[in-house]
């Protein structure tokens, strides 16, 4: 069973701003939640319902293993690049969407379509996407295997950036909003 530890520096300065401006999540989603990071983050504050998504069923497992305790969580393996994934959501089903270091894996043409069914389905969407500028953390993947990432910026799909290299755990993050939930952050 893979086992990482959970680093919750970077999702509790997101969390400790949402407090400040009394947002309370209910029903966050995650995708492409990896470890689980940020629903551990939103759990612990918020004991709110959560859903993350990833495609490495390893990964799930683990998940599903280290939130054992937890009876309000749900982890399934998906395929966030199918456009069919977000279509069994209804509009604004989500309080709160995560999506931390998946969109670079999705290609170019697809990209816009993804990001306007996250908005759709989720009231409010925070994007923390590594920075084109720390490509050598993400050429190679765990198989040695090297990827195709699309670094982009991400003001063109309706976001609004809010900080510019950010190092978190090793590498520099990009942090957008929905235009919507910029009203909940100072």
């Amino acid at each position: 069973m893979i086992e990482k530890p959970i680093n919750l520096k970077a999702t509790s300065m997101i969390f400790d701003n949402f407090d400040k401006n009394k947002f309370v999540p209910k029903k966050v989603i995650e995708f492409g939640c990896g470890y689980g990071r940020n629903l551990r983050g939103a759990f612990d504050r918020y004991k709110c319902e959560f859903f993350g998504f990833d495609i490495d069923i390893d990964i799930i497992n683990a998940c599903k293993n280290s939130f054992s305790e937890v009876t309000c969580g749900f982890f399934e393996v998906a395929d966030l690049c199918d456009i069919s994934f977000y279509k069994k959501y209804k509009d604004k089903e989500f309080d709160l969407g995560i999506v931390s270091g998946f969109l670079m894996f999705v290609k170019v043409e697809m990209k816009k379509e993804i990001i306007e069914e996250m908005k759709r389905i989720c009231k409010y969407l925070l994007v923390a996407e590594p920075s084109s500028i720390d490509v050598q953390h993400f050429i190679v993947d765990s198989t040695g295997i090297n990827k195709e990432y699309n670094f982009d910026n991400y003001l063109q799909y309706g976001l609004v950036k809010i900080a510019d290299q950010i190092r978190v755990s090793g590498c520099y993050l990009t942090l957008y909003l929905g235009t919507n939930l910029w009203k909940i952050w100072s």
